[in-house]
């Protein structure tokens, strides 16, 4: 399951939400000023990302199982769209989502080979748990709705954001403009409570997700 199936809130929603913290109707954006907030929004996700390997974030890729010459078995990431991949968490027999009690197995990743190591008997697929990469918003993935949602249409959709972020990002685009502004205390006091939000957004994830980091 993809995060953007989860719970989001809308990329436009936030932009708005920025610009009237700002003193700014968000129909009077300017096109420059909306791409300066979206420039906010990737450096702070960015960041968010990179701060914690945040379980609600986690996707899954079911791969086929292949057997090798020599008898090992692999499953290949090469069309899971790979390069989306930025941290593999775990290879799981059952989905670890649907089967929160199901075991890890032992693997070893090659290029874009992830060798099986424990298997008594080759399954014939696999799900493979991983961190994507964080996505990078422009303003083409704007759009008319400004309301909360609770799910994305596809797993591919760039106009959310993820729920845990969301008010983190607020303020952190938030400052980045009021810094842009040359307005720099109220910046600093917009920068000190996104990072506030953040590592409350962290102890909220660690207490409830105890025992997905293995």
């Amino acid at each position: 399951m993809s995060w953007r199936l989860t719970q989001c809130y809308s990329l436009q929603l936030l932009v708005d939400q920025v610009a009237s913290k700002l003193g700014i109707k968000p129909t009077d954006l300017l096109t420059e000023e909306k791409a300066a907030i979206i420039e906010g929004i990737n450096y702070g996700i960015s960041t968010a990302w990179d701060h914690y390997l945040w379980p609600e974030v986690l996707e899954v890729y079911t791969g086929s199982v292949i057997t090798d010459s020599d008898a090992t078995i692999y499953t290949s990431i090469l069309d899971s769209g790979s390069a989306e991949m930025l941290t593999i968490e775990g290879v799981y027999k059952s989905h670890p989502g649907k089967n929160p009690l199901t075991s890890p197995y032992s693997f070893s990743q090659v290029a874009d080979r992830l060798y099986i190591l424990d298997a008594a008997t080759a399954p014939t697929s696999v799900y493979v748990r991983y961190w994507p990469v964080p996505p990078v918003y422009d303003t083409s993935h704007l759009s008319a709705g400004t309301t909360a949602i609770s799910t994305a249409t596809t797993t591919s959709s760039m106009d959310v954001v993820p729920y845990i972020f969301y008010r983190y990002l607020l303020f952190k685009a938030y400052a980045d403009m009021l810094a842009g502004d040359g307005q720099t205390e109220k910046s600093a006091i917009a920068s000190a409570e996104a990072e506030k939000i953040l590592f409350q957004e962290q102890d909220k994830s660690e207490r409830k997700n105890q025992g997905v980091h293995r």
